[in-house]
C-alpha cells in the first residue's frame, strides 16, 4: 500500500542538474584519495537518508534508474 509512480521526465531534469563533487572527509588527510559523490545539502531530498545528513545509495540508484528509463 502507499505505492506511487514517479514522473520520469522530472527526475531526468533533477539528475541533469546534480553537481558531482570530489572531496575529503574532515577526518581524512589531503594525501588520501578523493571521494566522488553528492553533497547532501545540494542533493534532491528524494535521495537523502533519514535525517538528511547523507545520501541513501538505494534511493540514489533507483532515482538514477528512473531517469535512465525516461530517455
Amino acid at each position: 500500500t502507499g505505492v506511487q509512480t514517479c514522473a520520469l521526465p522530472i527526475l531526468l531534469d533533477q539528475i541533469n542538474s546534480l553537481n558531482i563533487a570530489q572531496y575529503h572527509y574532515k577526518t581524512e588527510d589531503r594525501s588520501d584519495p578523493l571521494r566522488l559523490g553528492l553533497i547532501a545539502e545540494e542533493a534532491p531530498t528524494s535521495v537523502l537518508a533519514v535525517g538528511g545528513k547523507g545520501v541513501d545509495v538505494y534511493k540514489l540508484s533507483t532515482f538514477t534508474l528512473a531517469g535512465k528509463k525516461s530517455l
